[in-house]
């Protein structure tokens, strides 16, 4: 007999199942289960629950029931033989490429070819199918051609893949001697494929009773497309009992309502009013992810407080794996059990990623992004030194290979270590060459695999997961691995690749070769695909993520369009799937599983995840249908039930109380008071919570700051900054890993240097031309120094090199110009001063004499802060301080930065012009520019002979005040920092580019922000009068 039926939802399904099979059981008859993979185990379940233990009754798959003596092909070694194919024949492919990407690489190809052959298309069929002209034809030629050099390889090799294995099912059927007294079910199958249904006609000719078993209805989430195939097939034997089973009356609850009503026009007519759901659907808009995880948590919480079961509840992801992280740190957080049913694939393995990343390194010659990706693998070993040393020394092609340096360019580094390391590397990319055969390719994996100890090393990452399936996907890696490369030894034994394309094609077989993770505990949350996972009803369900992708629509992408399939079966050639049955086959899943409820179903939207995303249509059905989804309830409770949920609690309760928007005062205090009770939140609680910015200091601020008794400007200028930041990189001496060879900061040493010996030898060169010279001998000393040597290793470092001196040369001749056009002379360079009672000593880059006048000069190779606001709030002290330390007995002139460098100058300022503050007396602006005419301003610094407007050019009174209000600044900024004051108190935008801002970032806003953008030179002049006049 053959029988037909439908069920609205699988637990129907599953109960129709027992039924069924204890029916058949009590006659003494065999039955066959045939399901999807994914179903097998709730339906072992069914089956047990009806019978318990027995022999006359069998779940299987299509696979597991064949018993194929051959060579069999798994999915990922397929995929690399088609791979292989493209790669061979790229000249001969208009279309395909086996590097195409997800349109036309050889995972693409592969599905293609399958769909082709399930569909019982044939190459020859598609070359009858070409069109006179156009992108169809190259296609299909294309496909015909890989198809046919396909079917070779399986013909010549004697392998059968997983589709072709599929094609001897209806033999199997038929010579199955029990088969004539047996039962076969088909069991939940959403379609079928024309190869499948070859499968059904054998059962239909030899078995006793055939059932098809299906998710059907009426209602418009259904696209019944396997009852539909099955009963077509069954119209070839005659007629088959076709029934439907239906929900009782009497049992029909809101999970019914909302799956007869989801897509269902009639919804939205006005003499269809919305009904109450009593609780049972709740629709919330929540703000991000994060926010929607902890919002299902606390509603664990809750239901498990009141009884329930962690095991009664379900939560569907548009997005498993994208969910991933979030989900294990809030779940974690909220200490809730769960298990993620998803399939991992073996590429995202780190050992994968490991031996990918050396393979393609082995390819492009380790460019520095390819020799990281090896050395921050955990199958390398510990390689962060050699990575700091390869980022400054090693940083462009190949810098991986050359020998570790010596003498004083490592002094820094641990160079036995470094060594150490280096041979370590060459000894793993010395097992690969860019040309191999795939045998040598494969074989050097495995000894790679033996050298790295990667077994002990997966090991110790699974220990240290905290995830038990996780742990297990770790652990499975070592027999995965070694059944793709057996595949991959016997498929491309001989052939000559180059390391690329090895990388490639491994590539693609290990991201089809999949590992499913197995549940490990009875009672925990099960997380599942809201597309793809199959679960029987659950007292709770949670869906997530319920944007307007959910359900999702495929686009028409695939090899073969929609509309290119339309075509070919006006010529007879019918492939099927199509786009528009793939998309209702997923809006049928989704849909079924978000009515998989018994008590309550929640529907969340992130509206912030994503500003073009809108509501899912399944939220705006499900407010239709029921009138009270938008009721909301207090789950305060449920969110302080651990402790770091209740500290972000606190926190949220604190914010709505002062942004008014809600009377939160209560709830804040108890939460406070209860906190303050808890080991381990007491103090945090307190620092993140309490009404006004934290205070930090440090003890022992004298020690940690003033070290050798003395400090320098830079500290203060950095104090004034952000305190926060002089603790981390003045105090602790915390820096930024330097990136290349020739830093900034390096390429400002060099040119500091050519200046200071060329402004040393001012007074003895002759002319122009000499000066250039001599600053072209120090720039060529330099290079054979070791922190400029490397320059010397790359036709790279060579050309910036030769930039480099010739910057150096241009200009010390603008300096030298200065010089020679005043009547100043340089008195110091790189000169030690200091100043006793504020405990501070510096160096100036250089001092200049006229007389009873002193100048100071800074070099700056980077961009000039030069306004009177930075001078005010301490970010720029150095040269008004230097300038006190020696100006005793003498006449200040002025405090300039000279921008010794091509590439900064300010909007209209002349090059090289001087910058800074200066005393605007007549004798000195003549004595600085002997080139100078009356009404003229300076090419050499920003004044000019008679009346000057800049607030920087001061009368000399002014000028020395100015000067002196440096020392009043400093004696403040040393006493805060001996005190230990570090508390993160930024000026303006400081934190922007700050390094260390991720070491004070759970601050937020409770860290205090100075500005001060309007101070005149006059205005600080003004304060120190006060201040020394007693006012």
């Amino acid at each position: 007999m053959l029988q037909v039926t439908g069920y609205p939802a699988l637990d129907e399904g599953m109960e129709f199942l027992k039924n069924y099979v204890r029916a058949a059981e009590e006659r003494g008859e065999r039955t066959v289960v045939f399901c999807e993979d994914r179903l097998t185990l709730l339906a072992e379940q069914a089956v047990c629950r009806a019978v318990g233990g027995t022999f006359l009754t069998s779940v299987t798959t299509f696979a597991r029931f064949l018993r194929c003596s051959g060579k069999t092909l798994s999915k990922q070694g397929a995929v690399m033989a088609v791979g292989r194919i493209l790669a061979k024949n790229e000249d001969k492919l208009t279309c395909l490429s086996f590097r195409g990407g997800m349109k036309s690489g050889a995972a693409a190809v592969y599905e293609m070819l399958s769909q082709l052959f399930a569909s019982k298309v044939t190459g020859e069929m598609l070359l009858t199918a070409l069109p006179e002209e156009g992108l169809l034809r190259e296609k299909l030629r294309d496909l015909a051609f890989v198809y046919g050099e396909y079917e070779n390889f399986l013909a010549k090799s004697g392998y059968a893949d997983e589709n072709r294995y599929l094609s001897f099912l209806p033999d199997a059927i038929r010579k199955d001697r029990t088969m004539p007294a047996s039962n076969v079910v088909f069991l939940g199958f959403s379609s079928f494929t024309a190869q499948a249904l070859d499968g059904v006609r054998a059962a239909a000719d030899t078995a006793k009773n055939v059932l098809g078993l299906f998710p059907a209805g009426k209602a418009e989430i259904y696209a019944n497309q396997a009852a539909t195939a099955f009963r077509r097939v069954c119209a070839e034997y005659g007629e088959a009992r076709v029934s439907q089973l239906k929900i009782p009356p009497g049992r029909r609850g809101a999970a019914d309502i909302l799956r007869e009503g989801l897509y269902e026009p009639e919804v939205f007519s006005p003499i269809r009013p919305p009904q109450a759901s009593g609780g049972a659907v709740r629709v919330a808009t929540v703000r991000d992810e994060e926010e929607e995880l902890r919002f299902v948590c606390a509603n664990i919480r809750k239901i498990v407080s009141e009884g329930g079961r962690y095991s009664d509840v379900a939560v569907f992801l548009p997005d498993v794996q994208g969910y991933s992280l979030l989900l294990a740190k809030i779940f974690g957080e909220y200490d809730i059990p769960y298990f993620a049913d998803l399939k991992k694939p073996l590429s995202a393995h780190p050992f994968a990623y490991f031996v990918l990343s050396l393979l393609r390194g082995v390819s492009d010659g380790f460019t520095p992004e390819s020799a990281e990706r090896v050395l921050s693998s955990v199958y390398f070993g510990d390689g962060g030194e050699y990575r700091n040393y390869l980022a400054k020394f090693g940083n462009y092609r190949g810098g991986i290979r050359r020998d570790i340096k010596e003498g004083e360019a490592v002094k820094e580094y641990d160079r036995e270590n470094l060594v150490r390391l280096h041979e370590r590397f060459l000894a793993a990319a010395g097992i690969f060459s860019r040309k191999m055969t795939g045998k040598q390719f494969c074989g050097g994996i495995r000894k790679l695999y033996a050298d790295c100890k990667a077994a002990d090393k997966t090991e110790a990452l699974a220990a240290a997961c905290g995830d038990a399936a996780q742990a297990a996907y770790l652990s499975a890696m070592e027999k995965s691995l070694d059944g793709v490369l057996s595949e991959a030894e016997e498929l491309l034994s001989d052939a000559v690749l180059t390391a690329a394309d090895f990388a490639a094609l491994l590539e693609e077989g290990l991201r089809v070769s999949e590992i499913s993770l197995l549940p490990l505990r009875r009672d925990e949350v099960f997380v599942g695909d809201v597309f793809q996972s199959r679960t029987q009803a659950c007292k709770y369900v949670f869906a997530l993520g319920m944007t307007d992708g959910v359900p999702a629509r495929g686009e028409d992408t695939a090899l073969l369009s929609d509309k290119e399939m339309q075509r070919m079966e006006a010529v007879k050639i019918k492939i099927e799937p199509s786009v528009a049955q793939v998309n209702a086959r997923t809006r049928e899943s989704v849909c079924l599983n978000v009515c998989a409820f018994t008590h309550r179903l929640f529907l969340t939207y992130p509206a912030g995840r994503d500003e073009d995303a809108s509501e899912s249509e399944i939220l705006r059905y499900a407010r239709r249908i029921f009138s009270d989804t938008d009721e909301s309830e207090d789950l305060f409770l449920y969110h302080c039930m651990q402790p770091m949920p209740a500290l972000k609690e606190l926190l949220l309760q604190r914010d709505a109380y002062r942004e008014g928007r809600e009377d939160s005062r209560g709830k804040y205090a108890s939460l406070y008071a209860a906190l303050q009770k808890t080991e381990g939140t007491k103090e945090r609680g307190k620092r993140l919570f309490e009404g006004k910015p934290p205070v930090f200091f440090v003890e022992n601020g004298e020690k940690l700051f003033f070290s050798d008794g003395e400090a320098s400007p830079t500290l203060l200028e950095t104090y004034y900054t952000c305190p926060y930041r002089s603790f981390t990189a003045m105090g602790l001496k915390l820096k930024e890993r330097e990136e290349t060879a020739l830093m900034a900061t390096d390429a400002g040493t060099f040119v500091h240097y050519v200046l200071e010996r060329t402004a040393k030898k001012a007074d003895e060169l002759p002319d122009e031309e000499s000066c250039v010279a001599y600053a072209r001998g120090v720039a060529e000393e330099l290079f054979s120094t070791p922190r400029f040597s490397s320059l010397k290793d790359t036709a790279a470092g060579r050309y910036s090199g030769e930039r480099l001196a010739e910057e150096g040369a241009q200009v010390a001749l603008e300096m030298y110009r200065q010089i020679k056009n005043s009547n100043f002379k340089v008195v110091h360079t790189e000169y030690e001063c200091r100043l006793p009672e504020e405990r501070l000593h510096g160096k100036i880059d250089r001092v200049d004499g006229c007389g009873e006048y002193v100048r100071i000069v800074d070099y700056k190779t980077g961009a000039i802060d030069d306004t009177p606001a930075s001078y005010y709030v301490g970010k720029k002290l150095q040269l008004q301080l230097y300038m006190s330390a020696v100006s005793a007995g003498k006449t200040p002139a002025g405090v300039y930065y000279f921008p010794a460098s091509l590439r900064y100058t300010q909007a209209g300022e002349e090059p090289f012009r001087m910058l800074g503050f200066m005393n605007g007396s007549e004798e000195v602006i003549r004595n600085s520019d002997t080139t100078l005419q009356e009404g003229q301003k300076s090419r050499f610094f920003a004044a000019s002979l008679g009346k000057n407007s800049s607030d920087k050019v001061m009368e000399e009174e002014d000028f020395r005040r100015f000067i002196a209000y440096s020392v009043l600044s400093g004696r403040k900024g040393s006493g805060e920092l001996r005190r230990g004051f570090i508390a993160p108190t930024p000026y303006g935008d400081a934190c922007r580019y700050c390094a260390f801002k991720g070491m004070c970032a759970a601050l937020g806003d409770a860290v205090v922000r100075k500005v001060e953008d309007r101070i005149t030179c006059r205005q600080i002049a003004d304060i120190v009068k006060r201040e020394t006049e007693g006012k």
